[in-house]
């Protein structure tokens, strides 16, 4: 969650990725961790 506050990303609209496995935002990650952050709309 610290790194999406640095970085200036809401946390309620995104979903985390390590090497392709969602993760909870609430869980820990390591310097060498690739992670793809993207972004969920929802609507009509």
């Amino acid at each position: 969650m610290d790194l999406l506050d640095r970085a200036g990303v809401h946390m309620d609209g995104v979903l985390v990725f390590r090497e392709g496995i969602p993760i909870p935002l609430d869980e820990g990650v390591e310097l060498n961790d690739r992670l793809t952050v993207v972004k969920v709309a929802s609507g009509g």
